[in-house]
């Protein structure tokens, strides 16, 4: 329950999963062994509590501080590594993964990854799965570097041809967001299929990898036109209004690219200055929703502390850049404007988010073409 709760239909209680923990460490007397490996379900239970998304979001804040949960398994760490208990040292290894993400502890997050992925490589192919994983999402989400993530999520998705339905979905998630980023969307589709086939059998929504899918691949329909075929997948996880707690990041940016920002706003709002793993994935789809909407006043509020998140996802920068662009240009300002939008474009060049790239230089023509027109611009911004 703690370690793997988006596999559950309704995402555990984390109430009784604690005092299921409680017990056993009450019952543990001297079996250290045993004691660390309750330690690892402690920490790990973090997120089942409120603001863990992806695994499984709770609805309920967390009663013990994340740094409480993060030195349980630190200790079940130290004893795993000192008696050569290589189960415990990997699974204390991947709850503190989570653990830092929830934390907003990015960097910490990244070098747990890099070294699962470094043990991973002379050990069991299913660890070696998760551990590719891990870092494909991780580079993905927090780096921006799309390509490094789509070579680690083809590795990993070859491993995991027979995996069960849950895990598949957790396998093609990367491989989706990458080629989307990428803008390589024809080749979305196959895997898309994939997904959905594994959806059909077990559709655990409550998992944010496994509703994400179906939404990846809506958003690019949606910015192909295609807006039937964006419509129908993007049905599939249900409509994100009727439980905006716990509404994706993928879901507000959906709702950005088929042309609803209000929606998209109104669950992104809410979560974007979190300081956890999915804070600054919602500040991006935020940030694009204010545009769209021509919010400036909000759009200036924001701003701030979206920059200051880019430790979490670095395509966060270039998002903003373009947003004070397209700000800068309303109020007149030409040439903060431009300087906003060149520095936009160069940072999508660099992450070699074309779709995005694109965008950035239609709206530089459409600034130079037509002056001091801020509707012209950010019409051009949108298509």
């Amino acid at each position: 329950m703690a370690m793997v709760p988006g596999s559950f239909r309704v995402s555990p209680d984390p109430i009784e999963v604690d005092r299921l923990v409680d017990e056993g460490l009450a019952a543990a007397g001297g079996d250290e062994a045993s004691r660390a490996r309750l330690l690892v379900a402690k920490g790990g239970s973090a997120r089942l509590w409120q603001g863990s998304e992806p695994f499984g979001q709770g609805t309920r804040p967390d009663p013990s501080p994340i740094s409480e949960r993060i030195a349980s398994v630190h200790a079940a760490l130290e004893v795993g590594q000192r008696r050569g208990l290589d189960g415990l040292v990997t699974s204390a290894a991947a709850a503190l993964g989570v653990l830092y993400g929830i934390a907003g502890r990015y960097s910490d997050a990244l070098a747990v990854a890099e070294r699962r992925l470094a043990r991973a490589e002379t050990r069991s192919r299913q660890e070696l799965v998760d551990a590719l994983r891990t870092a494909a999402v991780l580079k993905i989400t927090i780096e921006a570097d799309f390509e490094s993530g789509l070579d680690l999520a083809r590795r990993c998705h070859a491993l995991a041809r027979n995996a069960a339905a849950h895990q598949q979905m957790h396998v093609t998630w990367p491989l989706l967001a990458a080629l989307y980023h990428l803008g390589r969307w024809e080749e979305m589709f196959p895997i898309v299929e994939e997904h959905m086939a594994a959806y059909a059998k077990e559709p655990a929504v409550e998992c944010h990898f496994v509703r994400d899918g179906p939404l990846i691949a809506a958003s690019a329909l949606a910015h192909m036109g295609e807006m039937d075929q964006a419509r129908s997948l993007a049905a599939v996880p249900g409509d994100p209004a009727a439980r905006p707690d716990t509404a994706s990041a993928w879901q507000a940016w959906y709702l950005v690219a088929s042309g609803d920002p209000e929606a998209a706003r109104a669950i992104a709002g809410p979560k974007a200055l979190e300081g956890r793993s999915y804070g600054p994935q919602h500040a991006m789809a935020l940030i694009e929703a204010l545009v769209a909407l021509e919010d400036w006043r909000a759009l200036e509020e924001i701003l701030p502390h979206a920059q200051a998140a880019t430790a979490g996802n670095a395509l966060l920068e270039p998002f903003c850049d373009r947003a004070s662009g397209l700000m800068t240009s309303a109020c007149g300002d030409q040439r903060s404007a431009k300087m906003h939008l060149v520095r936009a474009l160069s940072g999508f060049e660099k992450m070699k988010e074309q779709y995005q790239a694109t965008r950035t230089g239609q709206t530089m023509s459409a600034l130079t073409t037509v002056r001091g027109s801020s509707s012209e611009a950010t019409v051009a911004a949108q298509n």
